[in-house]
């Protein structure tokens, strides 16, 4: 895809998109460019030119990478914009290589996610610590044995400990946000986000390939009523939990008191 001129004199620069092939393609590339254009002018930077990919894999002789090496031999950015460093795959060496040169060019990297890259540093690091890096950058949800999940439909933020599969979490999703719902905040269990919502929209997630190729597909057809919302699945001590089984009052008293005694448990979830 080619650039999008500008006329002023402001530092330019590109912004290099990529999605997997999925339903909700237009709407992920809108959103990569909304988000990257943003953050753009906030480093103090316009963005002149996009270049895009669509696909799963390595990249690098893509159209849109192809464009980003042209632009860049051309003289015509200053920097690079992109919403992580998976959107160049996960091929280690390459992404490395193709970041050193864009550096060598005088051309500063910015991730909306990890910050400005700069690829040097790779020189200087272990292997371990770059492979380290890069499972860092491409945050893997299905890697997880378990999510922990929170929404604001909930009087307090109880945590819910979600079964890991595309399906429940959409379920969980879409039974939270729709209606009265409010935003929904799921971590890993190590308290790292790898999704979040706004307004019932996801506005965050740590692995693209999995939103844009196995939950927004699921989530669509749950919110647009093409199929059922499922019970949710929560994992427990004592084997998988159906959300919709009716409380134990008892246990929910319990549960309830133990909140209260320890407030550090519960999580205010800001935006």
């Amino acid at each position: 895809m080619g650039g999008i001129k500008m006329t002023d004199e402001k530092q330019k620069a590109w912004a290099y998109l990529r999605v997997g092939a999925s339903g909700e393609t237009n709407y992920c590339l809108k959103k990569q460019s909304e988000v990257l254009s943003d953050y753009a002018k906030w480093q103090g930077y316009e963005v002149v030119g996009i270049a895009q990919d669509i696909g799963s894999g390595p990249g690098f002789k893509q159209n849109g990478l192809a464009k980003v090496a042209e632009a860049a031999a051309a003289g015509e950015m200053k920097a690079l914009f992109i919403a992580s460093l998976s959107r160049f795959g996960r091929a280690q060496v390459p992404t490395i290589d193709f970041l050193r040169r864009l550096n060598e060019q005088g051309i500063k990297i910015f991730s909306a996610k990890e910050g400005e890259i700069n690829a040097a540093l790779f020189k200087i690091l272990s292997p371990q610590v770059v492979d380290a890096l890069m499972n860092l950058a491409n945050s893997r949800v299905m890697e997880h044995p378990y999510l922990v999940a929170y929404s604001e439909r909930d009087d307090i933020y109880v945590p819910h400990v979600l079964k890991v599969t595309p399906k429940n979490i959409a379920a969980f999703i879409a039974q939270s946000t729709t209606g009265a719902g409010g935003d929904v905040l799921i971590t890993t269990p190590s308290d790292v986000a790898v999704i979040s919502t706004h307004d019932g929209v996801i506005d965050y997630c740590s692995d693209q390939d999995f939103l844009e190729n196995e939950l927004l597909p699921m989530l669509a057809s749950m919110q647009q009523g093409d199929m059922e919302i499922p019970a949710v699945e929560e994992m427990a001590e004592g084997g998988v939990l159906d959300s919709r089984q009716e409380a134990d009052p008892e246990r929910a008293e319990t549960d309830a008191q133990t909140l209260e005694d320890n407030p550090s448990m519960t999580l205010k979830m800001e935006y």
